[in-house]
């Protein structure tokens, strides 16, 4: 008594005698946002992390277009991108970057945990896919070396002493915590991504967490 005749389904009543009265909710499709760093040190390491970056792109969109939701794909150098994204609503903001950008590393620098509060502010979720390589997790150079940035040209010589190389593994720890972190803060997630793990591992182990 009191539902709306309009509504009823007429075809189930023909079947079954019984009355049920038809319910509808909208569907709404999420919006997923991908931001692929395109900076030259994405190109470092002998298996490069942009080519890890792109695969990670590859698995996102498609999980996003399975799904039937919308995806917006950005190639960019810099945090700059996430204030010039378009906004359709709540959803997901992907970053497929390997951080080592003076806005990530420089600890007197809030430029990441004001981008996740940005984000957060604009209900995106955050997921941060760090892509490194072998070169970069498990240091094995030795001896003097040229070291050459490959965004500034700048030369550093280093002697790569047992200590330095702890003081550098220490502060990409460091680094990783703040991502972490930051991320959370915001409600979303972190992910580590080596470039030389096997890539079905990587999406089926690493990257479990988004799919859960």
């Amino acid at each position: 008594p009191g539902d709306d005749l309009r509504r009823l389904d007429w075809n189930v009543y023909a079947r079954s005698e019984r009355m049920y009265i038809r319910e509808y909710f909208e569907e709404k499709e999420a919006v997923v946002s991908v931001i692929l760093d395109t900076s030259a040190s994405m190109h470092y390491g002998k298996k490069s992390k942009a080519e890890l970056a792109q695969d990670l792109c590859a698995v996102i969109a498609f999980l996003t277009l399975h799904h039937m939701d919308r995806l917006v794909l950005y190639e960019t150098d810099s945090f700059s991108a996430v204030r010039q994204m378009q906004r359709r609503g709540a959803g997901v903001t992907v970053i497929v970057s390997d951080f080592l950008t003076e806005a990530a590393t420089d600890p007197t620098q809030d430029r990441l945990e004001k981008t996740m509060q940005y984000l957060d502010f604009t209900k995106q979720r955050p997921v941060l896919l760090q892509t490194l390589c072998a070169e970069e997790l498990r240091v094995t150079m030795d001896g003097t070396r040229n070291l050459i940035d490959m965004e500034s040209k700048e030369k550093l010589r280093v002697t790569m002493r047992a200590d330095v190389i702890a003081r550098y593994e220490q502060e990409l720890q460091k680094l990783s915590v703040r991502l972490k972190k930051s991320a959370s803060a915001a409600g979303g997630t972190y992910i580590l991504c080596d470039s030389e793990k096997e890539r079905r591992a990587l999406i089926l182990e690493d990257l479990r967490p988004l799919f859960v």
